[in-house]
């Protein structure tokens, strides 16, 4: 099974978008409103979830730049 995924940031705002054997699923974390949004729009369905306390705190553990340094496919068979 093929697997994908790409990660954007701006701030404590995250959104990452994975497609998984053709369907694609999105998740957005937004701390300022403490919600998490999971968006499949195959289905055209989105749920909104609650974000715990501790998440809306520090979504994104690891401080610091990022910076696109490449692709890597792996376990490809």
């Amino acid at each position: 099974t093929r697997s994908s995924s790409k990660l954007f940031v701006d701030g404590e705002k995250m959104r990452t978008e994975t497609s998984v054997a053709g369907t694609e699923t999105i998740s957005i974390m937004r701390p300022d409103k403490k919600v998490v949004y999971s968006v499949m729009p195959a289905q055209r369905m989105y749920m909104e979830m609650p974000m715990a306390d501790s998440q809306a705190a520090d979504p994104v553990k690891a401080k610091g730049s990022w910076e696109k340094v490449g692709n890597e496919i792996i376990n490809e068979q």
